[in-house]
């Protein structure tokens, strides 16, 4: 596998974040990989293998694959339902996820802001008190945090 800057990676990362909050917010519970995550591709009759800078898989198909397909690139070949990959060049607008990732739509935006020069953030003036509970917060990321762990993904 190519190495590549720290620039695609920061842009990655930025893709793999939304992914995985619309993968919470939406509660499709699939898997997301980054270029990490291996596949045994089969295009146009021709088995290759590939990990691309992205990738989500539903989980009603990562359950169907044998734990031969999941840990080794043997065992039919199968296609995550979205791939991209990223070079240093986008020049992209917000992209929508239409029928493969239904309500996703990538927020270009956040990926240009992760390769500009930036000030740290500000703490918060004001004290976050959650609407769901009692708890009260300073900063933003804390608040954040605690509404995900504690009202989004906790199981009932």
């Amino acid at each position: 596998m190519p190495l590549c800057t720290i620039k695609i990676e920061a842009v990655v990362a930025q893709i793999v974040s939304q992914l995985d909050r619309w993968n919470i917010q939406t509660r499709r519970n699939g898997i997301i990989t980054s270029s990490q995550g291996g596949f045994d591709f089969n295009v146009s009759g021709k088995r290759t293998i590939d990990a691309p800078d992205v990738a989500f898989t539903p989980r009603r198909k990562y359950d169907s694959l044998t734990e031969e397909q999941r840990q080794t690139f043997k065992g039919e070949p199968f296609t995550p339902t979205f791939v991209g990959t990223e070079g240093e060049e986008h020049g992209w607008n917000d992209v929508s996820g239409d029928e493969v990732l239904p309500d996703f739509t990538l927020e270009v935006w956040k990926i240009d802001q992760t390769s500009e020069p930036s000030e740290p953030g500000e703490p918060s003036l004001f004290i976050i008190k959650c609407p769901r509970c009692e708890s009260t917060f300073n900063s933003d990321y804390l608040f954040m945090k605690h509404y995900e762990d504690v009202h989004v993904r906790k199981l009932h």
